[in-house]
């Protein structure tokens, strides 16, 4: 799952407030006609809106209502050697992928590599099953 880092979310609100202060001292301006004043007025509004949206990012993060749990499954893929499972997985990897879940694919070659001497037979298999 992912959460809205401080970092993140404090690079957003720094990139909307040069958009809005820009909107704000062309406003003050127009409105004034004093480019000192609306400078002034952009700059103390980007300070305090920034520190605003970053607590209110914050705020958001507490509440629950709107967002969805995506509860966590496991699919696997058995079957005889080179019949398939891989090229099955990685399409339907490719599937979910589209739904913009957070996805871990974990293929038995993977594992081989991390843990070389595992066998092939029944019962090297098994025990390899439940170190992982």
């Amino acid at each position: 799952m992912y959460r809205e880092t401080n970092k993140r979310s404090v690079a957003k609100g720094i990139s909307w407030r040069v958009f809005a202060t820009t909107t704000t001292i062309i406003i003050v301006y127009l409105f004034f006609g004093r480019l000192d004043l609306a400078i002034a007025a952009g700059i103390i509004e980007t300070f305090a809106k920034i520190a605003l949206y970053w607590a209110h990012e914050r705020a958001w993060v507490k509440v629950k209502w709107g967002r969805k749990k995506i509860e966590p499954f496991n699919l696997w893929f058995t079957g005889l050697p080179l019949s398939g499972k891989t090229t099955i997985a990685d399409a339907v990897f490719k599937e979910l992928e589209k739904l913009d879940i957070p996805l871990e694919r974990l293929d038995s070659k993977d594992i081989r590599e991390i843990a070389p001497n595992i066998g092939f037979t029944r019962e090297d298999r098994n025990r390899h099953m439940h170190r992982i």
